[in-house]
Protein backbone atom coordinates (compact mmCIF):
# COMPACT_ATOMS: atom_id res chain seq x y z
CA UNK A 1 0.00 0.00 0.00
CA UNK A 2 2.90 2.35 0.73
CA UNK A 3 4.42 1.76 -2.69
CA UNK A 4 1.03 2.26 -4.35
CA UNK A 5 0.55 5.58 -2.51
CA UNK A 6 4.04 6.82 -3.48
CA UNK A 7 3.47 5.77 -7.07
CA UNK A 8 0.18 7.66 -7.24
CA UNK A 9 1.79 10.79 -5.80
CA UNK A 10 4.58 10.70 -8.37
CA UNK A 11 2.06 10.38 -11.19
CA UNK A 12 0.12 13.50 -10.19
CA UNK A 13 2.95 15.53 -8.61
CA UNK A 14 5.97 15.24 -10.86
CA UNK A 15 7.76 18.33 -9.50
CA UNK A 16 9.76 17.56 -6.33
CA UNK A 17 8.71 19.56 -3.24
CA UNK A 18 12.24 20.90 -2.80
CA UNK A 19 13.69 21.61 -6.27
CA UNK A 20 17.31 22.37 -7.09
CA UNK A 21 17.90 26.04 -6.20
CA UNK A 22 21.63 26.02 -7.04
CA UNK A 23 22.66 27.39 -3.64
CA UNK A 24 26.44 27.63 -3.08
CA UNK A 25 27.79 24.67 -1.14
CA UNK A 26 30.80 26.41 0.44
CA UNK A 27 30.32 28.43 3.62
CA UNK A 28 32.84 31.02 2.42
CA UNK A 29 30.58 31.80 -0.53
CA UNK A 30 28.06 33.44 1.82
CA UNK A 31 30.52 35.75 3.54
CA UNK A 32 30.71 39.40 2.57
CA UNK A 33 27.36 39.56 0.77
CA UNK A 34 25.89 43.06 0.62
CA UNK A 35 28.30 44.80 3.01
CA UNK A 36 26.38 48.06 2.64
CA UNK A 37 23.12 46.61 3.93
CA UNK A 38 21.89 48.38 7.08
CA UNK A 39 19.35 47.33 9.70
CA UNK A 40 16.70 44.75 8.85
CA UNK A 41 16.56 43.61 5.22
CA UNK A 42 13.62 42.44 3.13
CA UNK A 43 13.93 40.76 -0.26
CA UNK A 44 11.42 42.12 -2.78
CA UNK A 45 10.46 40.19 -5.90
CA UNK A 46 10.20 36.61 -7.12
CA UNK A 47 13.36 34.56 -6.58
CA UNK A 48 12.25 30.92 -6.65
CA UNK A 49 12.05 30.33 -10.46
CA UNK A 50 15.02 32.60 -11.09
CA UNK A 51 17.52 30.68 -8.95
CA UNK A 52 16.29 27.38 -10.37
CA UNK A 53 16.90 28.38 -14.00
CA UNK A 54 19.90 30.70 -13.51
CA UNK A 55 22.55 29.18 -11.21
CA UNK A 56 24.39 32.51 -11.01
CA UNK A 57 21.34 34.16 -9.45
CA UNK A 58 21.71 31.98 -6.35
CA UNK A 59 24.92 33.87 -5.53
CA UNK A 60 23.03 37.17 -5.46
CA UNK A 61 19.70 36.03 -4.02
CA UNK A 62 19.83 33.79 -0.93
CA UNK A 63 16.83 31.53 -0.47
CA UNK A 64 15.24 30.65 2.87
CA UNK A 65 17.63 29.72 5.66
CA UNK A 66 20.66 30.62 3.54
CA UNK A 67 20.25 34.17 4.87
CA UNK A 68 21.50 33.00 8.27
CA UNK A 69 24.86 32.16 6.71
CA UNK A 70 25.32 35.73 5.43
CA UNK A 71 25.16 37.37 8.86
CA UNK A 72 22.57 39.86 7.54
CA UNK A 73 19.43 40.47 9.61
CA UNK A 74 16.87 39.42 7.00
CA UNK A 75 13.09 39.04 7.20
CA UNK A 76 13.10 36.82 4.10
CA UNK A 77 14.07 33.56 5.77
CA UNK A 78 12.36 30.18 5.65
CA UNK A 79 9.37 29.55 7.88
CA UNK A 80 7.40 26.39 8.52
CA UNK A 81 4.33 28.44 9.48
CA UNK A 82 3.02 31.82 8.37
CA UNK A 83 1.14 34.60 10.10
CA UNK A 84 -1.93 34.71 7.85
CA UNK A 85 -2.52 38.49 7.90
CA UNK A 86 1.18 39.29 7.35
CA UNK A 87 1.48 36.72 4.56
CA UNK A 88 -1.62 38.02 2.79
CA UNK A 89 -0.56 41.66 3.10
CA UNK A 90 2.98 41.17 1.81
CA UNK A 91 2.58 37.98 -0.27
CA UNK A 92 5.49 36.30 1.50
CA UNK A 93 6.03 32.63 0.62
CA UNK A 94 7.40 29.99 2.96
CA UNK A 95 10.93 30.12 1.51
CA UNK A 96 11.11 33.94 1.76
CA UNK A 97 10.31 34.81 -1.84
CA UNK A 98 7.68 37.50 -2.47
CA UNK A 99 5.55 38.78 -5.33
CA UNK A 100 6.52 41.93 -7.32
CA UNK A 101 3.46 43.76 -5.95
CA UNK A 102 5.17 43.88 -2.56
CA UNK A 103 7.16 46.99 -3.53
CA UNK A 104 4.01 49.09 -3.95
CA UNK A 105 2.52 47.63 -0.76
CA UNK A 106 5.56 48.59 1.31
CA UNK A 107 5.27 52.25 0.31
CA UNK A 108 1.50 52.40 0.79
CA UNK A 109 0.05 54.14 3.85
CA UNK A 110 -1.47 52.18 6.72
CA UNK A 111 -4.69 54.11 7.55
CA UNK A 112 -4.80 53.69 11.36
CA UNK A 113 -1.32 55.17 11.91
CA UNK A 114 -0.85 57.25 8.77
CA UNK A 115 2.60 55.68 8.35
CA UNK A 116 4.07 53.92 5.36
CA UNK A 117 4.10 50.17 5.91
CA UNK A 118 7.84 49.92 5.26
CA UNK A 119 8.32 52.30 8.20
CA UNK A 120 6.03 50.30 10.46
CA UNK A 121 8.04 47.17 9.70
CA UNK A 122 11.32 48.93 10.48
CA UNK A 123 12.98 47.67 7.28
CA UNK A 124 16.07 49.70 6.36
CA UNK A 125 17.35 47.64 3.40
CA UNK A 126 15.37 46.39 0.41
CA UNK A 127 16.92 43.85 -1.97
CA UNK A 128 15.07 44.18 -5.26
CA UNK A 129 15.10 41.32 -7.75
CA UNK A 130 15.98 42.88 -11.11
CA UNK A 131 13.95 40.32 -13.03
CA UNK A 132 10.74 41.46 -11.29
CA UNK A 133 10.95 45.18 -12.16
CA UNK A 134 11.80 47.57 -14.93
CA UNK A 135 15.31 49.02 -14.94
CA UNK A 136 13.94 52.52 -14.34
CA UNK A 137 12.11 51.37 -11.21
CA UNK A 138 15.12 49.81 -9.48
CA UNK A 139 17.36 52.76 -10.43
CA UNK A 140 15.13 55.40 -8.80
CA UNK A 141 14.31 54.65 -5.14
CA UNK A 142 11.76 56.81 -3.26
CA UNK A 143 12.85 59.86 -1.23
CA UNK A 144 14.85 58.89 1.84
CA UNK A 145 16.32 55.85 0.09
CA UNK A 146 19.36 55.35 -2.13
CA UNK A 147 20.90 52.67 -4.33
CA UNK A 148 23.66 51.15 -2.21
CA UNK A 149 24.77 48.16 -4.34
CA UNK A 150 24.13 46.58 -7.73
CA UNK A 151 24.69 42.99 -8.83
CA UNK A 152 23.72 41.20 -12.06
CA UNK A 153 20.49 39.97 -10.47
CA UNK A 154 19.65 42.41 -7.68
CA UNK A 155 19.75 46.03 -6.57
CA UNK A 156 20.06 47.00 -2.90
CA UNK A 157 18.20 50.05 -1.60
CA UNK A 158 19.08 51.39 1.85
CA UNK A 159 17.64 54.17 3.98
CA UNK A 160 19.60 57.35 4.38
CA UNK A 161 18.49 57.32 8.03
CA UNK A 162 18.06 53.67 9.18
CA UNK A 163 15.25 52.74 11.57
CA UNK A 164 15.29 50.34 14.53
CA UNK A 165 14.31 46.85 13.45
CA UNK A 166 12.13 44.01 14.69
CA UNK A 167 10.92 44.29 18.28
CA UNK A 168 11.19 48.07 18.51
CA UNK A 169 8.38 50.62 18.80
CA UNK A 170 6.82 51.39 15.43
CA UNK A 171 4.23 54.02 16.39
CA UNK A 172 2.51 55.64 19.36
CA UNK A 173 -0.90 57.31 19.43
CA UNK A 174 -1.17 61.11 19.77
CA UNK A 175 -0.21 62.29 23.25
CA UNK A 176 1.71 59.10 24.01
CA UNK A 177 5.51 58.93 24.04
CA UNK A 178 7.92 56.21 25.14
CA UNK A 179 11.68 55.87 25.49
CA UNK A 180 14.44 53.50 26.60
CA UNK A 181 13.23 50.77 24.28
CA UNK A 182 15.01 47.46 24.85
CA UNK A 183 14.13 44.78 22.28
CA UNK A 184 15.32 41.27 23.11
CA UNK A 185 14.81 37.83 21.58
CA UNK A 186 11.54 37.10 23.40
CA UNK A 187 10.54 40.43 24.97
CA UNK A 188 10.47 44.20 24.52
CA UNK A 189 10.59 46.77 27.33
CA UNK A 190 9.90 50.50 27.07
CA UNK A 191 9.44 53.39 29.48
CA UNK A 192 6.20 55.37 29.23
CA UNK A 193 7.12 59.08 29.33
CA UNK A 194 3.71 60.50 28.62
CA UNK A 195 0.19 59.17 28.08
CA UNK A 196 -3.27 60.86 28.03
CA UNK A 197 -5.80 60.32 30.81
CA UNK A 198 -7.74 57.96 28.54
CA UNK A 199 -4.65 55.85 27.88
CA UNK A 200 -2.58 55.43 24.77
CA UNK A 201 -1.55 52.93 22.12
CA UNK A 202 1.93 51.58 21.40
CA UNK A 203 2.50 49.55 18.23
CA UNK A 204 5.51 47.25 18.18
CA UNK A 205 7.41 45.82 15.23
CA UNK A 206 6.34 42.30 16.14
CA UNK A 207 3.86 39.86 14.64
CA UNK A 208 0.79 39.44 16.83
CA UNK A 209 1.20 35.74 17.59
CA UNK A 210 -0.85 34.17 20.41
CA UNK A 211 1.23 34.12 23.59
CA UNK A 212 2.16 37.79 24.07
CA UNK A 213 1.44 39.45 27.42
CA UNK A 214 2.14 42.85 28.92
CA UNK A 215 3.05 43.83 32.47
CA UNK A 216 0.84 46.93 32.28
CA UNK A 217 -2.21 47.58 30.15
CA UNK A 218 -3.52 45.05 27.67
CA UNK A 219 -2.90 43.53 24.25
CA UNK A 220 -5.29 45.06 21.71
CA UNK A 221 -6.40 44.09 18.21
CA UNK A 222 -3.35 44.22 15.93
CA UNK A 223 -2.80 47.24 13.72
CA UNK A 224 -3.07 46.33 10.03
CA UNK A 225 -4.04 42.84 11.12
CA UNK A 226 -0.57 41.70 12.21
CA UNK A 227 1.38 44.31 14.23
CA UNK A 228 1.41 43.74 18.00
CA UNK A 229 -0.53 46.56 19.67
CA UNK A 230 -0.47 47.44 23.37
CA UNK A 231 -2.90 49.73 25.21
CA UNK A 232 -1.19 51.49 28.13
CA UNK A 233 -3.26 53.19 30.88
CA UNK A 234 -2.61 56.67 32.26
CA UNK A 235 -1.25 55.08 35.43
CA UNK A 236 1.67 53.67 33.42
CA UNK A 237 3.27 57.13 33.08
CA UNK A 238 6.85 56.96 34.31
CA UNK A 239 6.70 53.15 34.47
CA UNK A 240 8.46 50.48 32.43
CA UNK A 241 6.23 48.18 30.41
CA UNK A 242 7.46 44.65 29.64
CA UNK A 243 5.92 42.86 26.67
CA UNK A 244 6.96 39.22 26.62
CA UNK A 245 6.23 36.15 24.53
CA UNK A 246 5.63 32.63 25.79
CA UNK A 247 3.97 29.92 23.71
CA UNK A 248 0.31 29.41 24.64
CA UNK A 249 0.06 26.92 27.50
CA UNK A 250 3.66 27.63 28.55
CA UNK A 251 2.87 27.60 32.29
CA UNK A 252 1.09 24.25 31.95
CA UNK A 253 3.99 22.84 29.93
CA UNK A 254 6.57 23.90 32.53
CA UNK A 255 4.40 22.52 35.35
CA UNK A 256 3.99 19.22 33.49
CA UNK A 257 7.76 19.01 32.96
CA UNK A 258 8.45 19.70 36.65
CA UNK A 259 5.88 17.11 37.70
CA UNK A 260 7.38 14.53 35.32
CA UNK A 261 10.86 15.14 36.76
CA UNK A 262 9.53 14.87 40.33
CA UNK A 263 7.58 11.67 39.66
CA UNK A 264 10.49 10.15 37.76
CA UNK A 265 12.91 10.95 40.58
CA UNK A 266 10.52 9.60 43.23
CA UNK A 267 9.96 6.40 41.24
CA UNK A 268 13.71 5.92 40.88
CA UNK A 269 14.19 6.30 44.66
CA UNK A 270 11.40 3.80 45.42
CA UNK A 271 12.86 1.23 43.04
CA UNK A 272 16.37 1.73 44.44
CA UNK A 273 15.19 1.40 48.06
CA UNK A 274 13.14 -1.68 47.21
CA UNK A 275 16.12 -3.26 45.54
CA UNK A 276 18.32 -2.56 48.57
CA UNK A 277 15.81 -4.18 50.96
CA UNK A 278 15.24 -7.29 48.86
CA UNK A 279 16.87 -10.30 50.57
CA UNK A 280 19.58 -12.01 48.67
CA UNK A 281 19.03 -15.77 48.46
CA UNK A 282 22.02 -18.00 49.24
CA UNK A 283 23.49 -19.80 46.28
CA UNK A 284 22.66 -23.45 46.05
CA UNK A 285 25.52 -25.84 46.48
CA UNK A 286 26.14 -28.68 44.17
CA UNK A 287 24.65 -31.82 45.59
Amino acid sequence: MTLAAFGTQHVFFRTPPSPQRNAPTELAAYQGWYPRAVGDLLEVGTTQPLVQTHPGAARDLPIGSAWYLTGISSSSTYTAISHAAYKDRYCVYYEGSTCPALLATLFSVEPATGQERVDLLGVSSLLLVRDSYRARTVAHPPPGWRVAERTPYAVLWTRRAPLPGAGSVAWTSPGTSVSAVDAGATSTAFRVDRVPASGGTVVLRLLDWPGYSTSKGSIEDPVDGYLLTVHVPATATGETVDVAFHPPGWAAEVAAWALAVLVGAAWSVVVWVGHRRRPVSAPRGRG
